[in-house]
């Protein structure tokens, strides 16, 4: 009796904490995306696509085509890179130290937070080219399952 208890205090909270609470998220469990701006909703809909896709994200291929294609990058000419690039160049962890609990910082008008993993860093990739597979670099196109982003574009942004 006291497992049912605590797993209805925990439904509860749970149900309260993610379904009632202003901010956005994905579910792992329920598979539910809650999101406000588009922004918010590529970057729900990139941890529901990287679910979906076996955890592209927490593949070491995925995490070896970041670094090439940072390595790639032309340092002599930081002014030339796109907004992408600018963006996986601060994203922390790569390059940049892989700060906990540090507080929200800022580079230049870019959010860069704390280290969030991979999944993060999956999930924030589909919101920097706006869920669109033609502004993705073409180093990461195929690690996105394109046909489910446009069917969550389609579900939670239109």
């Amino acid at each position: 009796m006291r497992f049912v208890r605590y797993f209805v205090l925990f439904c509860a909270l749970y149900f309260m904490f993610f379904y009632l609470g202003s901010g956005a998220g994905y579910d792992p469990i329920t598979h539910a995306v809650k999101c406000h701006t588009s922004y918010e909703c590529y970057h729900e809909i990139g941890h529901r696509v990287d679910q979906e896709s076996g955890w592209i994200s927490k593949r070491n291929a995925f995490e070896l085509a970041v670094y090439e294609y940072l390595v790639s990058l032309d340092y002599s000419d930081t002014a030339q890179w796109s907004d992408f690039s600018k963006r996986l160049f601060l994203f922390p962890g790569f390059t940049t130290p892989k700060l906990k609990n540090k507080g929200v910082r800022i580079v230049g008008d870019i959010y860069v937070g704390d280290w969030g993993g991979t999944i993060e860093l999956y999930a924030d990739m589909l919101a920097w080219c706006n869920g669109n597979r033609e502004e993705m670099p073409v180093e990461f196109v195929e690690f996105y399952d394109w046909e489910l982003v446009e069917k969550y574009k389609e579900r939670y942004l239109e």
